[in-house]
């Protein structure tokens, strides 16, 4: 039977079997847990604080006031490994395990890949907190990035460039449209000096970006004018194309149809009960989708607005045939 004992600080501990010994901290650990989980006096947290304190105590006192950032390194990988083997019902533990490695990993390039590794395990299991952490992994990066050198320096930009892509493509969807483009600009830095397959996509991307700004300023600008006149035509017809062709919103389109008998008529067919059109009325829809899709310089629109008259020309010729 092993027998467990505690050695040095922090988790130095061996398990002695058939007179030899070795260090392994993840039985230890494990025993550990099982402490934790028995015990219930003190309130989770408490009691994730005490076990860290009992287990890392020592070692992370001696890591902070260490001038060598090794013992940084090593105890955040050790926090680490400690962190991916909790239970996943211990949450208040692998939360203090993981913000301890951040800590500690984020003091040099070699404990990087610990510190970004805690992030995301705190980003999985704690999803409502992943706006605090998603930053602080794009920046580890971007350290990293900076430091490295040879294939590390390849490896890290491409990790670096998938980061900034993401955050970029989240912050277009939150509207974010300054932060959008300062983020693609990152991007397009990295991919510089990494990937230039990526410059081509990114550029267009930033493009996009720009002119989906640009059409939304375009619509604040038209609504500040109906607040001092409701009855302005020409910002009216400017949100009815912009809502009917660029956002391929129609719901939102006919608010402004007042300005254009035609479309008011058309957009009533296409967000109305289109179970009660004629054929008739289905091959004027048709018409009208097709002639809108000649008029807009956007491909987009285009291809949408073709697509709407494609369906709308073969439920004519279904409803013609019966």
């Amino acid at each position: 039977m092993g027998q467990l004992a505690r050695g040095g600080p922090g988790v130095q501990l061996t398990v002695s079997e058939g007179g030899s010994t070795r260090t392994d901290g993840r039985v230890v650990f494990a025993a550990c847990i099982l402490i934790y989980t028995l015990s219930g006096a003190a309130a989770a947290t408490d009691k994730a604080t005490e076990l860290f304190e009992s287990l890392y105590g020592d070692a992370y006192k001696a890591a902070v006031v260490s001038p060598s950032p090794d013992d940084d390194v090593t105890l955040a990988a050790q926090l680490l490994d400690a962190a991916k083997v909790s239970a996943a019902d211990h949450p208040d533990l692998v939360k203090l395990l993981c913000e301890k490695a951040v800590e500690l990993g984020r003091k040099d390039p070699g404990g990087y890949g610990s510190a970004i590794a805690a992030l995301n395990i705190l980003i999985e299991r704690f999803p409502a907190d992943a706006y605090l952490h998603q930053p602080q992994v794009v920046e580890l990066y971007q350290a990293w990035f900076i430091r490295s050198r040879g294939d590390e320096k390849q490896r890290v930009g491409r990790a670096l460039l998938g980061q900034l892509v993401a955050q970029a493509e989240s912050e277009r969807r939150d509207k974010r449209f300054n932060d959008a483009d300062k983020t693609y600009r990152r991007a397009l830095a990295v991919a510089s000096g990494v990937d230039s397959d990526s410059r081509k996509p990114l550029m267009d991307a930033l493009q996009s970006l720009r002119a989906e700004k640009d059409l939304y300023d375009d619509i604040d600008k038209a609504k500040a004018v109906l607040q001092v006149n409701p009855d302005d035509a020409e910002a009216k017809k400017k949100l009815l194309y912009a809502y009917l062709l660029e956002l391929d919103d129609p719901k939102e389109a006919v608010k402004y149809a007042d300005a254009d008998p035609k479309a008011k008529v058309m957009l009533s067919m296409m967000t109305g009960d289109t179970d009660v059109l004629s054929p008739l009325a289905w091959l004027d829809l048709a018409d009208w989708q097709s002639a809108l899709a000649d008029q807009t310089s956007s491909a987009d629109a285009k291809v949408r607005m073709l697509s709407r008259s494609h369906r709308s020309y073969q439920k004519f010729l279904a409803e013609h045939q019966e």
